[in-house]
């Protein structure tokens, strides 16, 4: 048994989260976007927009650096879990 505490996805999680939503077809809903989109950005199969960026933003009033910021975390937890899994084989 292992412990894992990365979270590759904070940044949709934060999103749900902040929302008070409770899964990524509501969060979809509320950004009025396709639900793959939010799919592929929680398993990093997509950047997030400039748009997507926007969209926070204005919905929910964060500022657009703390967006960015976000996702650089997010994509550091990736990078995280990815060097975790890479010693374990």
């Amino acid at each position: 048994m292992f412990e894992f505490k990365v979270r590759p996805n904070a940044f949709v999680d934060y999103l749900l989260k902040k929302t008070n939503l409770k899964n990524d077809q509501q969060l979809a809903n509320y950004f009025d976007i396709f639900p793959a989109v939010i799919s592929k950005i929680r398993n990093h199969r997509m950047t997030v927009s400039a748009n997507m960026i926007l969209l926070v933003h204005e919905k929910l009033g964060v500022p657009v650096a703390e967006v960015r910021e976000l996702i650089n975390e997010s994509e550091r937890q990736k990078n995280e879990t990815e060097k975790w899994y890479d010693t374990k084989r």
